[in-house]
């Protein structure tokens, strides 16, 4: 039977992150977000030039419910009050 060791506590315990580091995180996720709410507001105006409305609207509804803070997000909400 292996015996068992008490776990190394440096490699154990979480490092905390200091200020700088958190807002690094934080910003880099802020990007990643405002990026990916971007491309799905691309997508749905790409749909609407295909004329495929209703999938753009659908797009456009997901990515004002996922992604509300977004200024992608707001430019969504201003054009899906365009779309029949």
């Amino acid at each position: 039977m292996p015996s068992v060791t008490a776990p190394d506590p440096e490699v154990a315990a979480p490092r905390t992150l200091s200020e700088e580091e958190k807002t690094a995180r934080l910003t880099a996720e802020i990007e990643k977000s405002e990026k990916l709410a971007t491309s799905q507001l691309h997508m749905a105006e790409w749909f609407l030039v295909q004329g495929k409305t209703d999938i753009a609207k659908r797009r456009l509804q997901l990515l004002i419910e996922t992604l509300p803070q977004s200024t992608a997000a707001k430019q969504a909400a201003k054009l899906l009050q365009g779309v029949p």
